[in-house]
């Protein structure tokens, strides 16, 4: 089990919170048009915030009143790409600071407000691309059992944990995860 959780999370977003998106990614019309670029997770005041992914904290800071704690993968199998991952509405950080190390699930501080997480692709030459991060979440899935008509007890039902999509490119050999 645990060598499956880790090739999930490797490619996968730990969710920061464990609450519910509350506002969707909206994919703007253009590059400065209106549109939401990340997602929003209800929480708790004081709730423990976590890192979406592992890898090396390249900002932490105040941005409108919100703390924000951006971190760029680790690379997989040769390159996750230019990948940044941001996390805002961190409060109380924990004593972390740019270039620091974050491991996934690592706790980076406690919820101050609501929760967004922003998943962004960097394309050399031009401005990053913000991507949707809900089918990069990873989840935990029941697998279907059928029930033994013999009237023996039923098996424990597996919880697996999985996720839609990748962000490690394909041609890494890293798929994304079905459902």
């Amino acid at each position: 089990m645990l060598p499956i959780i880790f090739s999930v999370l490797m490619s996968c977003l730990v969710p920061p919170v464990s609450g519910p998106i509350t506002n969707p990614f909206v994919e703007p019309a253009c590059s400065f048009c209106a549109g939401n670029r990340a997602v929003e997770l209800r929480t708790q005041i004081g709730q423990a915030v976590v890192s979406p992914v592992t890898g090396q904290i390249t900002f932490v800071g105040r941005v409108v009143n919100q703390t924000y704690v951006t971190v760029t993968p680790d690379p997989i199998g040769g390159g996750f790409g230019q990948i940044l991952i941001t996390v805002g509405g961190v409060g109380a950080t924990a004593s972390f600071h740019a270039g620091s190390r974050v491991s996934a699930g690592g706790v980076l501080g406690i919820a101050q407000s609501t929760i967004s997480l922003s998943v962004r692709r960097k394309i050399p030459g031009s401005p990053a691309v913000y991507l949707d991060p809900t089918p990069y979440l990873a989840y935990w899935r029941t697998r279907a059992r059928l029930v033994p008509s013999d009237g023996s007890s039923a098996r424990l039902t597996p919880h697996i944990l999985a996720c839609r999509a990748s962000l490690a490119p394909a041609r890494w050999g890293y798929e994304g995860f079905s459902r």
